[in-house]
């Protein structure tokens, strides 16, 4: 069984249903300050993170988990792929990081407030009390 085959149109399902704000994706407690999000279910772990080496290009990494923290399936795909698979890769990962990343942050609410502050004829900022 290819597991690579089995696991990318999951992902594929699990970045629809993120988009969709259906995946309660957290910063793990050990992620040590790395970009990382995971997604806990029953009976697994789906991790998703972005790995920024100094003198090497970007890449994201996703880790499917057994319920005992054992690594079932993991891919990554760099920033410049070297074939045409690691360029489906890099866009299913890197799309599954960035939504994880919208949803625990919430950067896309808070760009909203700053384009309607700038936007808009009022003065930019909360007044002092």
């Amino acid at each position: 069984m290819n597991l690579a085959e089995e696991f990318s149109p999951i992902l594929s399902i699990l970045l629809q249903r993120s988009r969709k704000d259906e995946v309660n994706w957290q910063s793990p407690s050990d992620s040590f300050g790395h970009d990382a999000f995971e997604v806990k279910l029953p009976q697994s772990v789906v991790s998703i993170q972005r790995v920024q080496p100094t003198a090497e290009a970007d890449y994201y990494r996703v880790a499917i988990l057994n319920n005992q923290g054992q690594l079932v399936f993991s891919a990554s795909a760099s920033e410049e792929p070297q074939s045409p698979e690691e360029a489906d890769w890099l866009e299913i990962l890197r799309d599954l990081y960035e939504d994880a990343s919208r949803s625990v942050t919430g950067w896309d609410k808070v760009l909203d407030d700053l384009r309607s502050a700038v936007q808009g004829e009022r003065p930019v900022g909360l007044l002092k009390k």
